[in-house]
């Protein structure tokens, strides 16, 4: 089990910024690249979309995992987002 804040935290510092758009890290080009699904507003289907990085933290990092596992080529929200961030900075 891992703690959602902390990888957040983490995606945060080192993107420098803030008040991040989650679909801007998370667009729909990488999301199509990488899951079964258009955007990550029919990846997250389940729960209400969150608006920027730090409102993820009211989803269960469990369940995150449970559902990235299930539906993209990561293991693991803390993979994914890892691989969003170094494609993002790499832009």
């Amino acid at each position: 089990m891992f703690d959602v804040s902390d990888v957040l935290d983490k995606a945060k510092e080192s993107l420098n910024l803030d008040d991040m758009d989650l679909s801007t890290l998370l667009n729909s080009d990488f999301v199509k690249k990488y899951t079964k699904f258009e955007n990550i507003q029919a990846l997250l289907g389940n729960f209400d979309l969150p608006t920027n990085l730090d409102d993820l933290k009211d989803i269960p990092g469990e369940k995150l995992d449970e559902i990235i596992a299930k539906a993209s080529d990561f293991s693991s929200w803390k993979e994914m987002l890892a691989k969003a961030s170094s494609e993002f900075l790499g832009k």
